[in-house]
């Protein structure tokens, strides 16, 4: 009986790691080339807290989007010590784009939320106070670099395909032993879970997106109850 249980409890975990929507065969999607049909208006939040050694890049590459449409950005600074919100105040102003980027101080943390969601929810009800039309926001990390048509590619595939939510996996940086060691790991596990295959199905039950480059449509998120 203990061989039969070891050997089923094996090929239960042989499947699970090796044919479970075939994850370990993924590559990566394309996304539409061609510009949106419309050029909704989009609002874009970074949450940040002491990241002034990385937020000048992502803020460059965030206001360099080839993007056609309306899309305006917001810092949302969380109680920095260091001077985050003026590195990025300094790049708006050397690329002549300082009405595109709004930056909020996020208020105090009340007690039950923790410091990146109170952050985004900070956001979010800025959005609704300075750009009430928006149609999506991007919520996106204080440390990613964009690609010039992420934003574009984005809104197109949401369009295209009647999307609330699109996201993407961003390239993660492996440079020192444990970052070569631990993040394929991690990338491994999610899609152990979460197999793009499943996820891309809209007849499974199967959801999930990558936190740091989620476009979502507002009346989505307002109905999620954000």
């Amino acid at each position: 009986m203990l061989a039969v249980l070891t050997a089923l409890s094996l090929t239960v975990w042989v499947y699970l790691i090796a044919f479970r929507g075939m994850f370990w065969l993924e590559k990566p999607q394309p996304w539409p080339e061609n510009a949106p049909l419309t050029t909704p208006d989009v609002a874009v939040i970074v949450p940040a807290r002491n990241e002034a050694g990385v937020i000048a890049r992502a803020i460059r590459s965030l206001l360099n989007q080839d993007y056609t449409g309306p899309y305006t950005i917001f810092l949302i600074d969380d109680h920095s010590t260091d001077n985050t919100a003026q590195v990025a105040r300094e790049v708006s102003e050397r690329l002549y784009q300082m009405a595109r980027l709004k930056i909020v101080s996020a208020p105090t943390l009340p007690e039950g939320w923790s410091g990146k969601l109170w952050a985004m929810n900070a956001g979010v009800e800025a959005v609704k106070r300075e750009m009430p039309k928006a149609d999506y926001i991007l919520f996106t990390d204080a440390d990613i670099e964009h690609g010039p048509s992420s934003l574009r590619e984005l809104v197109a595939r949401c369009e295209k395909d009647k999307l609330s939510l699109a996201s993407f996996m961003v390239k993660l940086n492996c440079q020192s032993w444990a970052e070569k060691f631990l993040i394929p790991a991690f990338v491994s596990l999610f899609l152990f879970y979460y197999p793009y295959k499943y996820v891309r199905d809209p007849k499974s039950s199967v959801a999930a997106a990558a936190g740091g480059a989620m476009l979502v449509r507002v009346k989505a998120l307002e109905a999620a109850g954000g």
